[in-house]
């Protein structure tokens, strides 16, 4: 469940970024309060690690911009040589925008072992995930066969396929 943001308190990100896709999960108190998962194209596939770590940073950054301008945030990566990118001495083009980039927040990169890199690995590894279908539990199969006989579950249900918007009230 993600947590609403206190703007009064720090964030921190945690991301990751895969051969395939790069995840994070901004996190407030140690409870989460957004989380993104992307697909890499094709040209960014072909990046060294490296640059895809610092990429999925910065994307983060500008993603959740709107949280973060005005706080200090802890950054947390599984890739070492992020801790010291301030202090390369040669920079791509690419990387030099980077750098203005990372200049606009506070931050504060921290390395995490990659052992301890759960959440945001899942994000960006999702398409090594299996998914098993277990069959429809006895819940389920009750549920949706109560939606046909519930007056109110068709009406909406009607109106959903007709076009017509609803409010709820409780």
């Amino acid at each position: 469940m993600l947590k609403l943001p206190d703007f009064d308190k720090d964030f921190e990100i945690h991301f990751d970024a895969s051969n395939f896709a790069i995840g994070g999960v901004l996190v407030q108190d140690g409870r989460p309060v957004a989380f993104e998962s992307k697909k890499l194209n094709e040209t960014k596939q072909r990046w060294p690690t490296h640059e895809k770590e610092m990429w999925a940073m910065i994307h983060r950054l500008k993603t959740w911009g709107h949280y973060i301008s005005s706080k200090k945030v802890v950054v947390w990566t599984d890739n070492m040589t992020l801790k010291y990118f301030a202090t390369q001495p040669k920079l791509s083009s690419k990387q030099v925008r980077w750098q203005d980039t990372l200049a606009l927040f506070n931050v504060d990169i921290w390395h995490k072992p990659e052992k301890e890199n759960v959440v945001h690995d899942a994000l960006s590894r999702k398409h090594q995930l299996k998914v098993v279908y277990v069959g429809e539990t006895k819940f389920q199969k009750e549920f949706r066969l109560g939606n046909h006989r519930d007056e109110f579950a068709k009406e909406r249900k009607q109106n959903i396929q007709k076009g017509i918007k609803s409010h709820f009230h409780l």
